[in-house]
């Protein structure tokens, strides 16, 4: 090079090694910047699969576009490496601050989209409409995003006579190595601690800052008019023809759309292991991009300068074929694998998370590792086509194959979330998909290897299709749906037993075995299996069926249970005689009875405004049912229910046998409820939430303080709002940011417990405090099944509510989109589960219960019979006794003799209990046993044992 020291080229070549940090650090970021991307987008769009694929079609589009388009620009005469370099460096600050003003533009997208909404509907066009108003808003980051790598690749490429394919591939190796830094930084540190804003700004800073690193590069390289040897390096290798090159582009293309489609299948199936939680798509992500890091960077230091790369592509598809089939095979052992790993490491967050991350990695890795070879090996292969010299094509080379296997991955995605996935199901998909590598593989060696190459590989593909009988053995469906993730329910799943039977043992410090005194009904399982099971556009879905034997001779429960992504969403109980249909026997309030019935029923017992209910979520669909058959008749009001997946209301067919909707008020709506509440105007009476799980990721989307503040804006004035919240598995300190999101929003809250389904809670929201009164129409029956027959009844779940709930959360964190602490911190509680429990949670918000509800407008005489039902005698003692003990206990104990039931029984317990903790001996240690079941949440059978305790001084 004529007229630049030896020393100091020397000196600018060592200084351009920087430059794969340089793409590592962008690699981090772009991924960050996708990140909040995507999130902003989906509170917007919805997270439907139509919005979220809109979403990821216009990001991928951009990324296309840039690298062609940038590959021709770079190309020309005069673009020497300190020009590429300025080039690069001024679009890595470019993304910087687009990125700094995106946010702006999304939220000024807000008066469009619900014009659109107005303008039409249907699929097509929302799909359509959104997507081009996604284009708009990311069509400049992301083609310059796309405009990174056949700039900077071209630049690196040239110096000291390096490798097109290799030099490049280290680039895009160091990149996606970047990605996963960024994906494991974003979902496990920047997110959880500083939120969405601030880790914007954290990865714009981090661009500009490479932009002028990459600056003082550009100052220390060649002047123009140097001379290179990468044309003599890359002109060694040889090339496929013209057509064959745009062929081998087309396979490479169908390639890039299998792959993201992997990525797809292979996350939705690994969640029904893992979850679904932030925490777990970070380590899905970062496993896949980790293990395509892996193979570029070996294949481009090792093999992408030597010939043969038609050969080598097709070996590599052969073998993404072989692992994915391996994995394919004992994917549904995985399940049983994490209950192993589980009980071998201690308990807590991280061994946890690590655990989930090698179950992952067991499947993803390998297939992965081979599929990163790919893009260096094609690179290498079409650097070499006679289409154009190479000293003057290489930027164009690398702009043609990226934007080849990006245009390949949005057919894959559609194809894959739309079609393959709704039609196949996951097992048949990842078949597909296994024969569709070994097929691209073939069309490689057919498009450059020998002859006798190409029938090797055939042979290979040939042993693979007759593989597929064997990859076809049916999973163990129960096992997959078994949500083995939720460590707390692991020892149940891993004995085969129901929840509720670990659920009913007592504390052995009682000294009394409850068989001693009252059965419990509970034996092991006799049957279960899985009734429904659908692999949806969003999620898989999936009913079961558990029969459980009693003591009683004859009689049997059946529970059915709705599994989302594996985890229950919606159940139901019922006993029956053994050899009858479930049908005709009797709902039981237990499991989640309770909670969809109130969800529906707490509307009822309110004064509302005129106007329809909406209900988000679908799940078993008995809330629907219930809101929608106890609206008054004479009042012409609709329930409005939307649901994200139209699976979910399929499977709900099991739980309408027993509790059906009126599909005469009904009106079902497939969209996010938060889009819709977003975009349409229209006011409600009454809104109710019932996805309950925080920790859920996209669920965590209603949990906080803007959408609570969409929701009171949707409200007519008097409406009220439901939310449905565990006090399971989550912690104090979770809790208490979703109630100050909420009293951020609404000035009265409060907070119902269950009585059957002690771990959920209720969370009743307006602009005045709840009133009870008794509806104006008649009751739906399933009422009764949950003992709710009046306004007292709903009263005496009510624990904690106005000033009280506000000081609870004071101080808390409020939830809320930009800083969504729940969503990053409920996972972790429910790893860390034993140290919460709805106990624990109810005690730290309410204390111990002994405060009685308000009353006014009530009658207390039935409002203490319903606390005392529900459990809580010293908030009945709070109201004052209506009768004196002693008559109370002997109408007690006669309501007993003439044979009622337990239940029956126990909602004519007295006002006053003191006298019954008087008894010594036997009989206090029977009311320990008693206080257990109540602490426990099963009073009917606390019933028994505090009706055969006398109280002092009288005798039955």
């Amino acid at each position: 090079m004529t007229g630049i020291p030896a020393v100091q080229r020397r000196g600018a070549e060592a200084r351009l090694a920087l430059l794969p940090f340089a793409f590592f650090l962008t690699g981090a970021t772009s991924l960050v910047f996708e990140s909040v991307w995507f999130r902003r987008l989906t509170i917007l769009f919805g997270s439907t699969g139509y919005a979220a694929a809109t979403v990821f079609t216009a990001f991928m589009a951009g990324l296309a576009l840039g690298s062609l388009a940038a590959g021709r620009i770079a190309d020309r005469p005069h673009w020497d490496r300190a020009r590429l370099l300025r080039a690069y460096a001024i679009v890595e600050a470019c993304i910087g601050i687009a990125a700094l003003v995106l946010p702006l533009s999304g939220e000024s997208l807000l008066p469009v989209l619900a014009l659109g909404n107005r303008m039409g509907h249907g699929v097509l066009w929302g799909a359509l409409f959104r997507f081009v108003l996604a284009l708009a808003v990311l069509i400049v980051p992301t083609t310059l995003m796309g405009a990174t790598l056949p700039l900077a690749g071209k630049a690196f490429a040239e110096r000291g006579g390096g490798h097109l394919g290799s030099e490049a591939g280290r680039l895009y190796a160091a990149n996606t190595l970047g990605a996963v830094a960024g994906t494991l930084a974003t979902g496990f540190v920047l997110l959880p601690a500083v939120g969405v804003r601030v880790t914007t700004f954290a990865a714009a800073a981090t661009n500009l800052t490479v932009a002028a690193l990459v600056l003082f590069l550009a100052r220390s390289v060649e002047e123009p008019g140097s001379q290179s040897s990468l044309g003599r390096t890359t002109a060694a290798s040889a090339g496929p023809s013209p057509l064959r090159s745009r062929l081998a582009l087309l396979v490479f293309a169908v390639s890039g759309g299998v792959a993201m489609i992997y990525e797809e299948v292979w996350q939705r199936a690994l969640q029904l292991v893992i979850g679904s939680s932030a925490y777990s798509f970070a380590i899905l992500l970062s496993s896949y991009l980790f293990g395509l890091a892996s193979g570029a960077w070996v294949y481009s230091r090792r093999t992408a300068s030597q010939p043969g790369q038609a050969q080598n592509l097709a070996i590599a598809e052969l073998l993404v074929a072989g692992t994915a089939a391996a994995g394919l095979l004992f994917l549904d052992d995985l399940p049983a694998v994490f209950l192993v790993l589980i009980r071998m490491i201690p308990q807590g967050p991280v061994p946890a998370l690590l655990a989930q991350a090698a179950l992952a990695g067991s499947v993803v890795l390998l297939p992965t590792f081979f599929l990163g070879m790919l893009f260096p090996a094609m690179l290498s292969w079409h650097a070499g086509s006679a289409q154009a010299p190479p000293r003057h094509g290489s930027a164009r080379a690398i702009g043609q194959v990226y934007s080849a296997n990006t245009a390949g991955a949005i057919v894959g995605s559609f194809l894959g979330g739309f079609v393959l996935i709704p039609l196949l199901g996951l097992q048949r998909s990842l078949v597909a998909l296994v024969v569709g590598s070994a097929l691209a593989g073939l069309a490689f060696a057919a498009l450059g290897a020998s002859r006798r190459g190409t029938l090797v590989v055939a042979a290979a593909v040939v042993a693979v299709i007759a593989f597929v009988p064997s990859m076809s053995r049916p999973w163990n469906l129960r096992a997959m749906n078994a949500g083995v993730f939720r460590l707390s329910t692991a020892s149940e799943v891993a004995a085969g037993i129901d929840q509720d039977q670990s659920a009913a043992a007592l504390p052995r410090a009682t000294g009394l075995q409850i068989d001693d005194v009252v059965r419990t009904g509970f034996e092991p399982v006799r049957r279960s299996v899985v009734l429904e099971h659908h692999d949806g556009i969003t999620t898989t879905v999936a009913v079961t069926e558990t029969t459980l034997g009693t003591r009683a001779p004859g009689v049997v429960m059946t529970a059915y249970a709705l599994r989302v992504n594996g985890k229950p969403d919606a159940s139901l109980t019922v006993r029956h005689r053994a050899g009858e249909p479930p049908v005709t026997g009797t709902v039981l309030p237990s499991g989640d009875m309770e909670t969809q019935v109130l969800s529906g029923a707490l509307p009822l017992f309110l004064d509302l405004p005129a106007g329809d209910a909406l209900v988000i979520g679908w799940g078993s669909g008995v809330t629907v049912a219930t809101l929608s058959r106890g609206l008054n008749p004479a009042e012409r009001r609709r329930v409005v229910a939307v649901e994200l997946e139209a699976e979910v209301i399929r499977a709900s067919r099991v739980f309408a046998g027993f509790v059906a909707p009126d599909a005469r008020r009904v009106l079902t709506r497939l969209e996010d409820g938060r889009n819709l509440l977003l975009l349409d105007p229209r006011r409600y009476a009454a809104i109710v939430s019932e996805p309950s799980n925080p920790w859920v990721s996209g669920a965590s989307n209603l949990f906080t303080e803007e959408f609570f503040r969409l929701v009171r804006r949707r409200l007519a004035s008097g409406g009220v709002f439901v939310q449905w919240l565990q006090a399971y598995e989550i912690s104090v300190d979770s809790v208490r940011s979703v109630l100050a999101a909420l009293v951020r929003a609404f000035p009265s809250v409060t907070v119902l417990r269950m009585v059957h389904s002690r771990g959920d809670l209720l969370l009743v929201c307006g602009d005045r405090p709840a009133r009870w009164r008794e509806p104006a129409s008649a009751l739906p029956s399933v009422l009764a099944t949950i003992g709710v027959r009046t306004a007292e009844d709903v009263a005496s779940r009510v624990i904690v509510s106005g000033q009280r709930v506000r000081t609870f959360s004071r101080g808390a964190i409020p939830n809320r989109d930009d800083h969504p602490f729940v969503e990053f911190r409920a996972p972790l509680d429910l790893v860390r589960f034993g140290r919460w429990g709805s106990d624990v949670i109810v005690r730290a918000l309410a204390g111990r219960l002994d405060r009685p509800p308000e009353a006014a407008g009530l009658d207390r005489a039935r409002l203490a019979r319903a606390l005392v039902s529900a459990g809580r005698p010293r908030a009945a003692l709070a109201l004052g006794p209506a009768q004196p003990v002693a008559r109370a206990a002997q109408r007690m104990l006669e309501a007993r003799a003439a044979g009622l039931s337990e239940h029956e029984a126990w909602t004519e317990l007295p006002e006053r209990l003191a006298a019954w903790r008087a008894g010594p001996g036997e009989a206090g240690r029977r009311m320990a046993v008693a206080d257990a079941y109540l602490a426990l949440g099963y009073p009917e059978r606390a019933a028994a044992l505090y009706l055969a305790v006398p109280p002092a001084g009288i005798e039955p």
